[in-house]
């Protein structure tokens, strides 16, 4: 078996070798594979080393000097051991010298004997055939932006393979290089933008090896792509603005919550794409709704946050995206109260007076102030129980006892209704409602007999009235309904529930169970599932009522926690090693071992090594599986509030 090293200078070289099984293990081989340089052409004045290195061990077959190629043969052997149950091993040879030819690496296959479960036979050389199977590819890094470059790896096998090299990111292909023998940089052109997708992309990078014109096979590597910082769309001072919508409050001049809208305008001039692509469209985001801008403009839903965020975007026609986020600063706003409120009888200079002609009455009106934009105004009215429509208004100043009958007189033996209502500018309203009772008399029989009161004039038919507290020493029997103020105590007990839920779980509530069953069944209002997420509390960079995160990641190499391998193999004692050479020359004289001429043969034994270390190689490790980031949880049914 030979091997030619050409072109200049080309070295003809031969291995042999006689490995065999070891008789007391039927699995193992030992002997040695001999390798020889034999005539030299095209250079024969090549003057430099030429040295061979086999499973790690190295030797110089030719040195600089004599500058001439003798013609005689330079030749060593190498140790050759191990296991295995296979009839034939593969030995890599490198040969290297400084010029011109470089290094090399090819494979020996050698022969070992078949394998039958005792000693086998001898080998009998091999053959120089490259290494079959295809090249395994690697990366100088698992993720990369368009515009960097990124250094592909063949992971060749032997070192007469040539490499062509491709790519496909979605719908788009193309070849990187051709004949590749061990790594190419690759810039990654920008051409590829219009299938890089904002969060990450595919690439699948295929390596096929070829030995000459012959396919040993084809391997892939991924890397993911990512569109560079700049391939963003650009924006300029004043491409968005944004004014206030009050079209639900047209009277007030504020940001309030809950009936504030925004309306956002876009300038499209202040706004451009890169390498080519071109502006798609702008939209809005609040309150967790996309709203896509029409003619240039779009508007939010009502404000539900004090701190109201509203993220504008601009898209390109690649999805690419840029965002600046507005923060409204959003008065917050509750319904107008009254309070302290009083109505009763009095005479023409507003003194109290049971037998008093005319009405008073007193209250204290707020509301919210909404910096100065908001007002309230309390007005009063009158009508005798039992009418159908009150009186004219009149206004009543906050905290200040004011005539509400006016100059008009009223009967004694009369009870009536007074009206108090507080109105802000949004038109909303606070009312209170009293009875003012008759002249006080102790017990009066209404005339026909239909009807009794005590301390006040009888009014309604079939009834007993009482102006005064009771109090029952036995037992009362209720037949018919129980009222207060008209209402029955069913009625009562439901709305002050219901108004208790209202100020428990406002629009905009999350409730929580372990119950399946709908809130809105049982709750005020309506209500939405929320499936799937986890609360948290609003910032500036994560506004109210939008959502996001995943339940598990998988770590690129970048996110990995700087790190670095180190080991070393157990150290080897001494040990020799021997080889057997021929001698060669027609003189006549005998050797040691008894052999006389030309047929004569020696052996040797080398000193002994020491104490040496070998080099660590430490494979790759590692699935890239997703990493569950899901804290620990307890599963709920969550609803939230939206009407």
């Amino acid at each position: 078996m030979s091997y030619t090293w050409g072109p200049s200078p080309n070295i003809t070289i031969s291995f042999s070798d006689n490995v065999s099984r070891d008789s007391s293990s039927s699995k193992a081989y030992f002997g040695y594979l001999t390798v020889t340089l034999g005539g030299c052409s095209g250079k024969s004045s090549f003057g430099y080393y030429i040295a061979v290195t086999v499973d790690g061990t190295r030797k110089v077959l030719k040195n600089s000097s004599p500058s001439q190629w003798s013609s005689g043969k330079y030749s060593a052997s190498f140790p050759i051991s191990g296991n295995t149950t296979a009839s034939s091993i593969d030995v890599d040879v490198t040969l290297e010298t400084d010029a011109p030819r470089g290094s090399e690496t090819i494979t020996c296959t050698i022969s070992v004997g078949a394998y039958s479960g005792s000693s086998g036979s001898g080998g009998s050389g091999g053959s120089t055939t490259p290494t079959t199977s295809a090249s395994v590819p690697t990366l100088s890094k698992s993720s990369a932006k368009v515009g960097e470059t990124v250094t592909i790896y063949t992971g060749r096998k032997n070192i007469r393979y040539k490499h062509t090299i491709s790519y496909t990111v979605g719908t788009a292909t193309g070849t990187i290089a051709k004949n590749v023998a061990s790594s190419v940089e690759w810039e990654i052109p920008s051409e590829l933008l219009d299938s890089v997708k904002m969060e990450g992309s595919d690439c699948t990078i295929s390596v096929a090896t070829y030995y000459n014109t012959t396919l040993r096979g084809t391997n892939m590597v991924h890397l993911t792509l990512y569109p560079p910082d700049d391939a963003m769309p650009s924006v300029s001072e004043g491409w968005v603005s944004v004014s206030r919508d009050n079209s639900l409050v047209p009277s007030v001049n504020a940001w309030v919550k809950g009936y504030s809208k925004a309306k956002v305008t876009f300038d499209s001039t202040k706004a451009a794409a890169k390498y080519g692509a071109s502006i798609r469209g702008f939209s809005i985001t609040c309150n967790g709704e996309k709203t896509n801008a029409v003619n240039g403009a779009a508007t939010t839903g009502v404000l539900a946050s004090v701190n109201a965020m509203v993220l504008c975007t601009v898209t390109d026609s690649r999805g690419y995206t840029t965002t600046e986020a507005v923060t409204l600063q959003v008065q917050d706003y509750a319904p107008p109260t009254i309070t302290g409120a009083a109505a009763y009888r009095c005479d023409s200079s507003l003194l109290a007076a049971d037998d008093g002609e005319h009405i008073a009455a007193r209250a204290t009106a707020g509301c919210t102030a909404l910096g100065g934009a908001n007002s309230v105004t309390l007005k009063a009215a009158y009508k005798a129980v039992g009418a159908e429509s009150y009186s004219a208004e009149v206004t009543l100043q906050s905290g200040a006892v004011t005539m509400v009958t006016g100059n008009a007189v009223i009967s004694t033996t009369q009870s009536y209704v007074v009206r108090l209502t507080a109105t802000d500018k949004l038109g909303n309203s606070a009312v209170f409602e009293k009875t003012v009772s008759t002249k006080a008399v102790t017990f009066h029989l209404k005339s026909g007999g239909k009807g009794a009161a005590f301390g006040k004039y009888a009014e309604a038919d079939d009834c007993l009235e009482c102006a005064w507290d009771a109090d029952f020493k036995k037992n009362v029997n209720i037949i018919g309904a129980l009222k207060v103020g008209g209402n029955t105590l069913a009625d009562i007990v439901q709305a002050a529930a219901n108004s208790l839920l209202e100020k428990v779980y406002p629009v905009g509530s999350i409730f929580t169970t372990v119950s399946d069953t709908d809130p809105n069944s049982t709750l005020p209002g309506t209500w939405e599932k929320i499936e799937g997420k986890f609360l948290l509390g609003s910032s500036t960079a994560h506004a109210a009522g939008s959502s996001g995160g995943s339940e598990a990641v998988t770590l690129t190499v970048e996110q990995m926690p700087a790190h670095s391998h180190t080991g070393s193999a157990a150290e080897n004692g001494y040990h020799y090693h021997s080889f057997t050479g021929n001698r060669s020359g027609g003189g006549s004289y005998t050797t040691a071992e008894g052999k006389s001429g030309s047929d004569a043969y020696y052996t040797h034994t080398t000193t002994k090594d020491g104490g040496h270390t070998h080099d660590l190689s430490i494979n790759n490790a590692g699935g890239g599986q997703a990493v569950d980031i899901m804290p620990p949880y307890l599963v709920v049914y969550m609803w939230k509030r939206t009407a």
